[in-house]
């Protein structure tokens, strides 16, 4: 055991990032949002992503009125989850799909075709939030704790088992999983709203937390690197 088997205690450690986008088209908003998930793809894979969609009466945003969407909250699951990870939805009943692959191109499919489904005639879908609260993040190379096979992470609810799943392109952990059910190694909360996107990063895991762990200067770089795209406290 290192210093860093645990999970912080709920809700976790949060930091705010905010970009204002200038020419405020849903296309847009969208793509500002999906590049800055790239920025971490490198370390962090998402297994599940929910939206929560709001429906316009019209195109003019100067006149349209909200109205009743159609399947306003929206689950999309990777097909194959690692074993132990639950999925849980925010929302109540949401329309689920699956995909053998969260990319940036089949998120961008999704949001597309969920706020076409929610839009009215003659008005509009938009997405109002994106969650990610399934996911996984590595923490090292492939040898990382060599001869382990899981991890056993303290928490305030209990211990946490999580195998360490070990790829060509690192080592992995994954979640949530029980009973920390609610508390994945990080999730992401994206919103929108007037042309502003605000990006929501809590970290879970002791991994992202721990000055020095691999995983913590991941997530150090990624923040960087937003940054210098135009996002901000």
């Amino acid at each position: 055991m290192s210093n860093s088997d645990w999970v912080h205690h709920f809700p976790g450690r949060r930091q705010l990032l905010h970009r204002n986008v200038e020419a405020p088209d849903m296309v847009t908003v969208t793509r500002v949002a999906l590049d800055a998930l790239d920025v971490l793809r490198s370390w962090w894979e998402p297994l599940a992503a929910e939206a929560v969609l709001v429906a316009l009466d019209s195109i003019d945003p100067e006149t349209a009125s909200l109205v009743e969407a159609v399947h306003p909250h929206r689950l999309l699951v990777r097909t194959e989850i690692p074993s132990g990870v639950r999925i849980v939805s925010v929302m109540t009943d949401p329309f689920t799909t699956e995909d053998p692959d969260l990319s940036h191109r089949t998120l961008e499919t999704w949001l597309r075709d969920s706020e076409r489904d929610a839009a009215p005639v003659d008005g509009r879908g938009e997405w109002e939030q994106i969650m990610f609260n399934a996911a996984r993040v590595c923490v090292g190379p492939r040898d990382w704790r060599s001869g382990e096979e899981e991890l056993r992470l303290e928490h305030e609810s209990g211990t946490i088992a999580v195998p360490i799943e070990r790829t060509a392109s690192g080592a992995w952990l994954s979640g949530p999983r029980e009973p920390a059910s609610d508390q994945p190694p990080l999730d992401i909360h994206l919103t929108t709203r007037m042309g502003r996107v605000t990006l929501a990063i809590t970290r879970h895991y002791g991994f992202l937390l721990t000055a020095g762990e691999f995983a913590e200067t991941c997530y150090a770089a990624s923040l960087q690197q937003l940054r210098a795209m135009g996002w901000s406290e």
